[in-house]
């Protein structure tokens, strides 16, 4: 009877054996081939997947691990190739660096090893024996088999690769992980507690009409999870003035923070003063890709952002300003439960005109006003009877909003996804925006959506928009010559007629490779026709030896005159980024903007804003270690 019961456990625990096959359970460039997988299988279709016999398994500029069971790891370093044979249990290791991890050590390997080139390495803290292909081998801590060559390194490399390995061990015991899908913090990869950097920047921009060449240093420093961020930076026109208005006070010295932030978006608690950009809330009918700063360098706000999220709600907050607080938003998300959520927004700009200059406070603006240093009342005789446009009769000053939105996700599985989803905005001058329904489908990295606008007339989306700094309140030439202040409250009375149509989108992210978004609006008010459309195309494959990526971003009113006449409020530009050496990382940008000032319907070139810059990243303590190499040999 013990006979036979021990023979039972036996099967059973061979059975449980071979049941169980290797995972991978991390990889972000890890490829697989076999006759049951495409070759060149994107991460998003390895990762978490059970590995099958004949399968080849690549990693590529990034480490990988392989799950082999609940006790044991294994760790391909860059560029491994390994091939999974006979029941799952032996490993062919063709090339590359593979290190097997041990849950509790000392222990003995459920596989077997066979390679002839490439290289097996233990970490362990406790000696362990690994299966090799006629024998059976005991590995001390450090040590390293090279072809028939075993030897134990004289280095610590072995704790950081510990270090990882029991992190994905405690993963596994919790089931947070095999996952598609989870963000790994490993170890050997969390920063110091203080780290520094500088970024070099410099380019070509025209501002208040006139060229500037201008360049300087983005200093970051990091003391845990406080961010500080200097910008340092000096500019010359091209008639050889230098821009002296950034550094001619001593509160220019705080003026010229780009940002401070503590911790990070996605924590508990976050907070940002400074620089705010690409802030959206809800579909964002009030707030869209929203940015305070008006002409960068040159022109910025300083403003506030906080984010608090607590279990199942979000709550962010915003200022646009903190020396002339203004525009101000609130966004609140309720998470009702995995699938429904629904949202809050508030905007509002108490003064549009609070950029616009008037030195005596005559309520005249400087660029208008004869005298801008001299107090002018309305009949003063300078103005012979016409007095310039005042601020004080300005009506359309400031807007407030409120949004509510609603999000259903009707479909969640491993690679499909569908969502529908809609958000009603009003204004303070009894205007109102609908878009609803939207209906978001998604499988693997690719995502499509659609959905109905309504406005009524007074209304515009995207109000507070990236533009909305240095839109709100602009000149615009008559044609008589006379210059007339327009604010984005001015345009909204002016916009008359019902609003109607349909939107949609187009996402494909191909990790490691290239991301494409595009969204097109076929919308008709009154006898008008208006196809928005906007594009962009970011490249994260190097696609040279020297260029590491590229982008490409377009965003036009009327789609059937793009790439064909310039339009009002076109937006178009691309990046580059070129690594010379693996040191020196170059990104560079250009931007061309087109406004038509005296509303004609031409763009003339004074009606072209174009900038160019780029920002260089080097790597300092390699070159400062290479230039005291230099300065011994030179002794």
């Amino acid at each position: 009877m013990k006979r036979f019961i021990a023979q039972i456990a036996f099967l059973m625990i061979a059975i449980a054996t071979i049941a169980q096959s290797p995972i991978v359970i991390y990889g972000p460039d890890v490829s697989i081939e076999g006759e049951t997988r495409q070759p060149r299988a994107l991460p998003s279709d390895c990762i978490a997947t059970e590995l099958c016999e004949g399968e080849v398994v690549r990693s590529n500029s990034r480490k990988a691990y392989i799950l082999f069971n609940d006790r044991q790891i294994i760790e391909l370093s860059s560029y491994t190739t390994l091939k999974i044979e006979e029941q799952l249990n032996v490993i062919y290791v063709d090339s590359g660096v593979v290190t097997i991890h041990f849950k509790n050590p000392p222990d003995t390997s459920d596989f077997t090893l066979i390679t002839e080139s490439a290289r097996i390495r233990y970490p362990g803290a406790d000696s362990s024996w690994i299966r090799l292909a006629n024998s059976i081998v005991l590995f001390e801590q450090s040590a390293l088999l090279s072809g028939d060559s075993y030897r134990v390194e004289i280095s610590d490399w072995f704790e950081k690769s510990t270090a990882d390995a029991q992190y994905l061990f405690e993963l596994v015991e919790s089931e947070k992980i095999p996952a598609q899908q989870f963000r790994f913090k490993f170890p050997s990869q969390r920063p110091p507690p203080f780290r520094h950097r500088a970024r070099n920047q410099g380019g070509v921009a025209t501002y208040g009409g006139e060229r500037y060449y201008y360049g300087g240093w983005l200093y970051r420093v990091d003391i845990y999870r406080l961010r500080i961020v200097y910008n340092l930076w000096f500019a010359m026109s091209s008639k050889g003035r230098f821009y002296s208005e950034a550094w001619d006070e001593w509160s220019d010295l705080l003026d010229n923070i780009h940002y401070i932030e503590l911790f990070r978006p996605q924590d508990p608690f976050y907070i940002r003063a400074g620089m705010i950009e690409n802030l959206t809330f809800g579909h964002g009918l009030l707030v869209d890709n929203y940015s305070n700063a008006v002409f960068p360098p040159f022109e910025k706000k300083s403003g506030i952002r906080t984010t608090l999220n607590l279990k199942n709600t979000r709550t962010e907050l915003f200022v646009n300003d903190i020396a002339y607080p203004r525009l101000m938003g609130l966004y609140f998300r309720w998470d009702a439960n995995r699938r429904f959520s629904t949202d809050f927004t508030f905007a509002g700009d108490l003064d549009q005109l609070v950029g616009i200059k008037d030195s005596d406070r005559d309520g005249f603006p400087d660029r208008i006003d004869p005298q801008p240093d001299v107090y002018n009342p309305p009949d003063d005789s300078i103005f012979e009877g016409n007095p310039p446009q005042s601020l004080r009769d300005i009506e359309h000053s400031s807007i407030y909003g409120v949004a509510f939105g609603m999000r259903y996700q009707f479909l969640r599985d491993r690679y499909f996804m569908g969502r529908l989803s809609g958000e009603i905005a009003g204004l303070t001058n009894t205007s109102m925006g609908i878009t609803f329904p939207n209906i978001a489908l998604g499988y693997r990295w690719v995502r499509v959506h659609a959905g109905l606008d309504f406005q009524t007339p007074r209304f515009q989306d995207g109000i507070f928009d990236r533009n909305y700094e240095a839109d709100k309140a602009r000149w615009v030439e008559e044609d008589d010559g006379n210059l007339t202040l327009i604010t984005r409250g001015d345009q909204l009375s002016e916009t008359e007629g019902w609003l109607y149509g349909w939107n949609n989108g187009l996402s494909i992210n191909v990790p490691n490779y290239a991301t494409l978004r595009t969204r097109f609006r076929d919308i008709y008010r009154e006898d008008t026709r208006d196809k928005h459309f906007a594009l962009t195309l970011n490249i994260d494959y190097a696609v040279w030896e020297y260029i590491n990526g590229a982008s490409f971003f377009i965003e036009q009113k009327n789609v059937s005159q793009i790439f064909r006449r310039k339009t009002d409020g076109q937006n178009w530009g691309m990046g580059l980024e070129v690594q010379p050496h693996h040191t020196i990382t170059v990104k560079l940008r250009y931007r061309e903007r087109y406004e038509d000032k005296n509303q004609d319907g031409d763009i003339t070139s004074s009606e072209i804003s174009r900038s160019f810059d780029g920002n260089a990243s080097i790597d300092g303590r390699y070159w400062w270690k290479k230039f005291r190499e230099w300065w011994k040999s030179r002794k």
